[in-house]
């Protein structure tokens, strides 16, 4: 059997919206996630990780950011050219923890980093997707990947707190970071602004724009290269209850 071409034939058609969330990469969202991080972080053990919670992967030679996770499986994914067989989809439904892969080649554990919630591979870049795949179609968008080897960066929860309610007001949110700050962006109906978390609150932060007549305040940002906030990490991290109840 070629697992691959067998995933492929199980979602071919089906109407499984998990698969068409767009994939971005750890790397392309480092300065969105490191925005949020507080405190420490805890070493790797097995977890049980929920397929909604998955954001991305941590490489972005596999796939653009925003190519679909169907998108990845469809069209992008080899699959060792034809050399998964079902021990491939076994693996994909067992207690991972530390089996290796059964692909030629695989030499490393599937490996994943959970920041807040948001849940990024390290190691196992392409058997994440086709694993995703495998399980939505034949347990349902609830199934999880079991015993999978994680670690988890907590994050400050009143900056998530304020991004989810800006995100629900209709704010478009972005950040980058300059001189060592974390800068957030927030435009709605043309109006920008932009802020810095400090001292437990977000403070709105400015340049002086100088007209030749006077000096005032403008949102930062003139040249910065700002990477904006997707829906489904902003999504992850607030459906993060289910970390909670794994670290129990």
């Amino acid at each position: 059997m070629d697992a691959l071409q067998e995933i492929r034939r199980r979602i071919h058609g089906r109407d499984l919206p998990l698969l068409e969330r767009p994939v971005f990469t750890s790397t392309r969202l480092r300065v969105v996630t490191a925005a949020v991080e507080a405190g420490r972080l805890y070493e790797k053990r097995p977890m049980d990780v929920p397929l909604r919670a998955i954001v991305g992967l941590g490489r972005g030679d596999v796939c653009e950011d925003g190519q679909s996770w169907r998108y990845v499986v469809e069209h992008v994914l080899h699959g060792d050219h034809g050399q998964w067989d079902e021990r491939a989809l076994a693996y994909f439904e067992s207690e991972i923890g530390d089996q290796d892969f059964p692909a030629p080649g695989s030499r490393c554990r599937f490996e994943l980093h959970c920041v807040g919630g948001a849940v990024f591979c390290e190691t196992g870049n392409h058997r994440l997707p086709a694993g995703m795949a495998w399980l939505a179609a034949t347990q349902g968008e609830q199934a999880v990947f079991r015993s999978v080897w994680m670690s988890v960066q907590p994050v400050d929860e009143r900056i998530v707190a304020q991004l989810l309610r800006w995100r629900s007001e209709g704010r478009r949110l972005s950040a980058d970071i300059s001189a060592g700050r974390h800068i957030f962006r927030s435009e709605r109906k043309g109006r920008v602004e932009t802020f810095v978390f400090d001292g437990g609150l977000m403070r709105p932060v400015f340049d002086p724009v100088d007209n030749g007549m006077f000096k005032r305040p403008q949102p930062v940002g003139r040249h910065f290269a700002w990477t904006a906030i997707p829906d489904t990490l902003l999504d992850a991290w607030a459906d993060a209850a289910w970390l909670d109840s794994t670290e129990a």
